[in-house]
């Protein structure tokens, strides 16, 4: 990939915790030398619906000053829209679209299968077992009505999740 295209590039990977987001965005960031920007732990908001959209939208918002330079995303606002659907926040989200057009990101949903994710995140306060099962619909269901490459990495080392990845952004 040249330099300009690097400095150009805005890509975003999702998928349910547990599925190799952080290990593939760091991957990513020293095979293609941009930085990984990564949604803060909203943990201590999680069960706010209303504060944690609000939190969600400042930080999409706050990273659009960004696009001239490129970086990767652990996590966006596809997280916005999965987490909002499945646990039926009434926030409202139309900022969503006009912050895509903006960003313009290549968006890729990790995923796996849940004995490998209960196995990768035995525990988890937050999400129950159930619940990441229905994460895990959510983000594969957009994924598709969307047109986003999914990668199941349920088989696959963190090299070759990567090199996937590379694949389908060039």
């Amino acid at each position: 990939m040249s330099n300009k295209s690097k400095k150009r590039l805005v890509l975003i990977v999702e998928g349910v915790d547990g599925v190799g987001k952080t290990t593939a965005c760091e991957l990513l960031s020293k095979e293609l030398q941009i930085p990984i920007i990564k949604m803060p732990n909203m943990t201590e908001y999680f069960h706010d619906s209303i504060l944690v959209e609000k939190m969600s939208k400042f930080f999409n918002e706050t990273i659009e000053q960004f696009t001239q330079s490129g970086f990767i995303l652990d996590r966006g606002f596809p997280s916005s829209l999965v987490y909002s659907k499945v646990y039926n926040r009434k926030t409202d989200l139309e900022y969503v679209y006009s912050h895509m057009k903006k960003l313009k990101p290549h968006i890729v949903i990790l995923t796996a299968d849940m004995d490998i994710l209960h196995l990768r995140k035995k525990d988890d306060e937050l999400i129950k077992e159930e619940q990441r099962k229905l994460i895990d619909k959510e983000y594969r269901d957009m994924a598709q009505f969307m047109q986003w490459k999914i990668i199941d990495t349920t088989e696959l080392t963190p090299q070759e999740v990567c090199e996937q990845i590379l694949n389908n952004i060039k």
